[in-house]
């Protein structure tokens, strides 16, 4: 079965400011990542994921549950590829948060 992005259109602000904030954070995460610094990548993993569920990113959401698992773990050989996978869902969550826009 197909996984649709949701995205909750009802506060339009606070999505868009989601949306503008999130390329930075997950920059941010790759660096931490890399710097192998699991309690930073845990806490800031946390803060983003709070993020998705307000705007019903519910694929990015799961995607951040599962990077938090990884930094509790402090095995952080898995986190570049997760990221990657996170920066994907974030295009799929941004074109259909700019295509629901479109339609209003």
């Amino acid at each position: 079965m197909k996984q649709e992005v949701l995205v909750h259109l009802g506060t339009h602000e606070r999505s868009e400011d989601a949306l503008a904030a999130w390329p930075a954070e997950v920059e941010h995460l790759r660096k931490i990542g890399r710097e192998e610094q699991a309690d930073k990548l845990e806490k800031n993993l946390e803060i983003l994921r709070w993020s998705c569920g307000n705007i019903r990113a519910v694929r990015m959401a799961a995607l951040c549950t599962e990077l938090e698992a990884i930094g509790r773990s402090e095995d952080l050989a898995a986190v570049p590829v997760r990221i990657s996978r996170l920066e994907e869902e974030f295009g799929r969550v941004r074109a259909a948060f700019e295509g629901e826009l479109a339609k209003k």
